[in-house]
This record gives structure tokens, sequence and C-alpha cells, in this order.
């Protein structure tokens, strides 16, 4: 199908953000966040790929929406669901375990690493499969939150041996931003003894991954409150991000 648009005009109707840290610090929370405020409009799930985390959002309101999977072909069959009659909102918690889960369906094992030789590269099967993940996740659902934990990996292009990334195999760790329209890098801020402030970056600064696409860039780190509304302002600024001025 071909579609004319008028780039001075397009609308924000679809968001896919991926939100990466260090392991505690406040990615399931802003999922539950994210769910609990999109729930006004329509539909929403919380997909756990582990089966941890859960505790992070019990309590906030949202009832029977969580789905816990198992395997690859579980977390297939859940987004071929949804794609009958897409969700307005859905939270992938979290990419590591689904990509842990497409390594185990494509090796049959836990027991070795892929290989890669002439005659087969496993790898090349891991990464259709995982774009794959990826790609049905879009079809399940108009709005779309991952998460992953964030780990230091290298960067090929520019050689920087310290880049702040989701902590996923190879190529995979950077180049997943590319699935996005918004990477956001949540940081945890110490304001004095045992308090501590979260605030989610997508402001580039060289050493962390992070994407932006719309006009307006974001240029200051966003706060996310204890209680919740850090999903709230997040949309916000993306909406005004998208703002235009053509005449």
């Amino acid at each position: 199908m071909i579609k004319q648009m008028d780039l001075d005009n397009v609308a924000l109707e679809d968001i896919r953000v991926l939100v990466h840290s260090i392991r505690a610090g406040g990615k399931t929370h802003l999922a539950g966040d994210f769910l609990k405020e999109e729930s006004k409009h329509g539909p929403v799930a919380y997909v756990n790929t582990s089966g941890e985390g859960l505790m992070t959002i019990k309590g906030i309101g949202l009832g029977s929406v969580a789905y816990v999977v198992e395997d690859l072909k579980d977390f297939k069959q859940l987004m071929k669901d949804f794609a009958a009659k897409p969700l307005h909102a859905m939270a992938v918690d979290g990419l590591q375990v689904l990509e842990r889960m497409v390594n185990l369906s494509v090796l049959g094992t836990t027991e070795r690493s892929p290989t890669s030789t002439k005659e087969k590269n496993e790898w090349v099967d891991i990464g259709r499969e995982f774009n794959n993940a990826l790609a049905s996740m879009w079809r399940a659902t108009r709005l779309l939150m991952c998460t992953a934990p964030s780990a230091l990996n290298m960067d090929p292009i520019t050689n920087n041996p310290k880049v702040i990334s989701p902590d996923l195999s190879g190529q995979r760790a950077l180049g997943c931003a590319g699935y996005f329209e918004y990477v956001g890098y949540i940081k945890m801020l110490v304001t004095g003894p045992g308090k501590v402030k979260r605030v989610i970056q997508f402001a580039p600064d060289g050493i962390t991954l992070v994407r932006q696409q719309m006009p307006n860039a974001i240029e200051k780190d966003i706060e996310l409150p204890v209680g919740g509304g850090g999903w709230l302002a997040i949309k916000t600024a993306i909406q005004k991000g998208m703002e235009t001025h053509a005449k």
C-alpha cells in the first residue's frame, strides 16, 4: 500500500519507547505508570517475560492485565492474539529475557553458545527471530514500552569501549535503538541519606544510548515522581517536541 503524507502535519499516533537502566532503576515502575495512564484511553497489557518484578507494580490499580510468558512460542501466540484486536498500550518487561527465549528456541538448549560456520550461522537465525519478535509487538498495540537492563558495551563504529546501552548480545546492544522512536536511560541521583531522585535522559551525551525522533529535541532530563506521573511528563515532552511551526 502506498500512502502520501504531509510531512508538516504528521500526527503522533504511535509511540514505541525503549527504557533501560541499571537493575532496580525503576523500569518496571515506569512501565506500570505508563499502563495506568494509558488505560484511561483504551485496553492495555503488561507482558512479563520472566515472572520477576511483578511486585513493583502490584496494587496500582491495573487489574487483570498481566501476562507471564515462559518461552518464545508463548510470546508469539500472545502477540498474535493481541494483533487480532490491537491494544491501545502494551509494556513488555523485558528484552533481555526475550532474547534468552529466542536463543533457546533457536539452539534448543542452554548448554552451548551459538555457532557460526560456512554451513550454518545460528547468530543469523537468532537475529531474525528477535527482530520478528519486535515486529510482532508493533502489530499488537498502538503504544509500546519495552524495558531492558543496562550494561557497558563497545560501540563498533566509534570504538568507544564504554557505552551505556541495553544488556543484549553483540550488535543488538546498540542496534536495538533502531526499532524504537524513543530510547531513554533512567538515572538515579542521590539527593540525601536514603533518598534518590529518578530522572530519564533522552538527550545524547556521547556515552549513553538514547534516541528521540522529532523536530524539537528533549534537551533536559525528565523527573520521574515516586507516586507516578512520569509517563505523562514524558508523553507531554514528546508531544511538545512534535509541534511544528511550518508556514
